[in-house]
């Protein structure tokens, strides 16, 4: 019987990643007193991928919203006692996972459907934020030329981003002109404010504070 050993090497270590993880959550100091219950959900190359399972509803909301445990911006939104303790704990008990040996970056969620490429590039701009600007940039620069070619093909702007992507009955319609809706959105996860204006039209990233109609955001 041919061996496989080489082959399940660099399974086995990312699986024992992963338990050395989920081991990090059990039982931990902040988190059970606290009535919150963190889950791994994937791990690869370092990059881990949580969600809270059980806890705080307005703390499960904002993480479900996009809310960012290291932002100064998402925790200014924090009101009430239960939701700053909850809060805290969470943040001290990921703090402590993003200590273990191996973990290059921690993504928490209060969901499980975002897909493995997703939270990458959320994890990628945790550990690097001077690369978000970037990814960001490179997205909308991506979306104009998608919407100057529907503009080509069709005479007009599209009525929205999922235009680009799905027939809407539009005239002429040559799409489509992405590959995926993976462009819709900024490197923070934030949909990009998409705007037909007449015969122009507005394409906005929010920004690392995830507000449109702020000084950080990106156009």
């Amino acid at each position: 019987m041919p061996t496989i050993a080489n082959d399940s090497g660099p399974r086995e270590k990312e699986s024992h990643l992963a338990d050395k993880v989920k081991d990090a959550l059990k039982d931990n100091i902040f988190l059970k007193p606290n009535g919150l219950e963190v889950v791994v959900i994937d791990e690869k190359d370092g990059f881990v991928k949580l969600s809270l399972a059980k806890g705080n509803r307005e703390l499960r909301e904002m993480l479900a919203g996009g809310a960012d445990l290291d932002s100064s911006a998402s925790e200014a939104e924090l009101s009430g006692s239960d939701l700053k303790q909850s809060w805290t704990a969470l943040k001290k008990a990921v703090g402590y996972v993003k200590t273990i040996d191996g973990v290059k970056a921690v993504l928490v969620t209060a969901e499980t459907n975002t897909t493995l490429d997703q939270a990458r590039d959320l994890l990628a701009v945790q550990a690097q934020p001077e690369a978000a600007r970037v990814l960001t940039d490179a997205r909308l620069r991506l979306l104009e030329s998608a919407i100057t070619t529907f503009r080509m093909s069709t005479g007009g702007y599209p009525v929205n981003l999922a235009s680009l992507l799905r027939d809407d009955g539009t005239p002429n319609w040559a799409g489509p002109y992405l590959k995926s809706d993976k462009e819709f959105a900024d490197a923070w996860g934030t949909p990009f404010a998409y705007e037909r204006k007449g015969n122009t039209y507005e394409n906005i990233s929010a920004g690392p504070d995830r507000i449109v109609g702020t000084p950080d955001d990106i156009k």
